[in-house]
């Protein structure tokens, strides 16, 4: 019975049609198989006759693509596209999770946060201090020194390279600024110091810490760490670090709103490396 009705269709000129809409051609009986089908119609997914071009899987980064088909047949489609990953290129945007860009440092290999470009403080130990980074926002000099303009530097009799932010973590390496302070505890004379420029809000005992970086863990360096009055000449309080125990600790009362004078610098002059800088009320670092 089906072989008699399906006869009748082909006699009758029965056109298969498609529910997208597309029309295919008309069945050739001469094509047919022994299943019944046509061996020389081949309908792909969109029901077109051909070769749809890979539905655009030649398509670029923007998702689109286009074919035709051999037999005639035409289609579009959308490639893969649709790249969301930045390219390595220093100074250029990174993405550091699903909702933040970050920027590349100086060498496009570590993304570091965008908002340390022109916050005015030189992050030069997280490489951000090159042209790439328009020195970090105009955060450092070329040099990698803070910029005076954001702060630092000696400006008008004044001795401190940096502007201390409260709650912020300070990272400096102070072999690349010049020796300005006369330490005395520990050191061997001579060498290179930051001097950070600090005006607490609120009165009380200080805890002021000063600690090799992560980043510079292992290289045997440590530090010297001491409290000066704004007059760039009176020591007020200094400890030192050693390599064994590589942590420079001072316990100080800082009279609220009044400036102080925080100088960090290597044990030894010859010695180059970070440290982290850490100024908190006591009763936090415990």
């Amino acid at each position: 019975t089906a072989t008699i009705l399906f006869s009748l269709m082909l006699a009758c000129g029965f056109e298969n049609t498609k529910t997208d809409g597309d029309t295919a051609a008309a069945i050739d009986p001469d094509t047919l198989d022994e299943s019944g089908e046509d061996a020389a119609l081949t309908l792909d997914d969109d029901g077109d006759d051909g070769d749809d071009g890979d539905d655009g899987d030649d398509g670029d980064d923007d998702g689109a693509g286009t074919g035709s088909g051999s037999d005639g047949g035409s289609g579009t489609g959308t490639g893969a596209g649709g790249d969301t990953d930045y390219p390595a290129v220093a100074g250029g945007p990174c993405e550091r999770d699903e909702d933040e860009i970050g920027v590349w440092d100086c060498n496009a290999e570590i993304c570091r946060p965008a908002w340390w470009i022109g916050d005015g403080v030189c992050d030069e130990w997280a490489d951000l201090s090159c042209e790439e980074t328009d020195w970090e926002g105009g955060d450092c000099l070329e040099s990698g020194a803070d910029d005076p303009d954001d702060g630092g530097g000696t400006i008008e009799g004044e001795c401190h390279d940096v502007t201390w932010v409260e709650d912020y973590t300070y990272y400096s390496d102070p072999s690349v600024y010049t020796d300005a302070f006369t330490m005395s505890c520990g050191g061997t004379g001579a060498s290179p110091d930051v001097a950070y420029r600090v005006t607490p809000s609120i009165g009380g005992d200080y805890c002021i810490t000063a600690v090799v970086a992560e980043v510079s863990e292992g290289t045997f360096i440590a530090p010297v760490v001491s409290v000066w009055g704004t007059d760039c000449v009176t020591e007020r309080a200094c400890a030192a670090g050693s390599i064994a125990e590589p942590v420079g600790t001072i316990e100080y009362r800082f009279e609220a709103t009044e400036t102080y004078l925080v100088v960090v610098e290597h044990y030894y002059s010859f010695d180059s490396g970070f440290f982290e800088l850490i100024i908190e009320p006591c009763s936090l670092a415990l």
